[in-house]
């Protein structure tokens, strides 16, 4: 089956989180200013109140509450408050019952976010701009929802693959049954979305990283990622055994296997503190 065809298929499009790029595009000009943040985010009333309200939280310490959406910006600052916008964009396109992977409401979301908090770990090391990253791993499941969205019931030859043939990922059962991989539709999505190379490319190529053409370096990233995240127990669903980590994404990013183990604590460290602002 052709991609596209598929995605013709789907009755329900997942919706498009338009501010996530135009966002982006302010954040990586230095010419940008808080006015014009504040201009693009006042546009949608339902987020400016979610920002102005998990502003005011005691997650952030900020003491006296503010109820003006500019200095709100100004308090928390433009990556936290990039950081916060994903985050509630991506509860909208995630927090839902995924039931052709076996996911219970909220866990799509919470192993998104997880991969998120990854990827911003990797991205102060490696020298990677942290929004790309966490843009990255926050939105790299999104083919999971389009597929559901399809309702098709062809998808259940993917797990019977995983189930009888041993060794075989997600990944190259979906190639198979499908055609395609939930990360190709993920990439398809963001292209139409208007997300830059940086962030569809690295996505598309989450699975086998190392033949990526372009930001290799963020493939092998979420690569790891995906893996680290799913070692904090926070990757439900059906199929999660079925990743393999590409030791050549690893030589890639010249890690040593103590400091693959290190991330993993640190993300776990940090994954505690993000509980904080989930239960918000």
């Amino acid at each position: 089956m052709k991609l596209e065809l598929f995605v013709e298929q789907i009755k329900k499009l997942p919706p498009a989180p338009q501010i996530l790029p135009k966002l982006m595009k302010l954040l990586a000009s230095e010419d940008s200013s808080f006015d014009e943040i504040t201009q693009l985010v006042s546009v949608d009333l339902s987020l400016t109140a979610q920002v102005l309200r998990l502003s005011n939280s005691a997650y952030y310490g900020m003491g006296s509450k503010t109820y003006d959406l500019e200095e709100a910006i100004q308090r928390i600052g433009f990556k936290e408050v990039y950081k916060l916008i994903a985050l509630i964009c991506s509860k909208e396109l995630m927090d839902h019952e995924h039931e052709t992977f076996g996911l219970e409401k909220g866990e799509l979301w919470r192993y998104s976010l997880g991969s998120a908090i990854v990827m911003e770990d990797l991205a102060a090391d490696l020298g990677v701009v942290p929004t790309t990253a966490y843009t990255i791993g926050l939105l790299h499941t999104i083919g999971k929802i389009a597929i559901n969205q399809a309702s098709t019931g062809i998808y259940k030859e993917v797990f019977e693959k995983l189930e009888s043939e041993e060794g075989k990922t997600l990944a190259d059962a979906e190639k198979e049954v499908l055609g395609f991989t939930n990360a190709q539709v993920a990439s398809f999505f963001l292209k139409k979305w208007d997300f830059t190379a940086e962030i569809y490319w690295p996505i598309e190529y989450q699975f086998k990283p190392t033949i990526a053409e372009g930001y290799k370096k963020e493939a092998c990233m979420l690569h790891l990622s995906i893996w680290i995240a799913s070692h904090l127990g926070v990757n439900g669903g059906r199929g999660v055994w079925a990743f393999e980590l590409n030791s050549k994404a690893i030589k890639f990013l010249k890690f040593s296997e103590m400091q693959v183990q290190e991330y993993l604590l640190k993300a776990h460290d940090n994954w505690q503190k993000a509980q904080e602002l989930l239960s918000i």
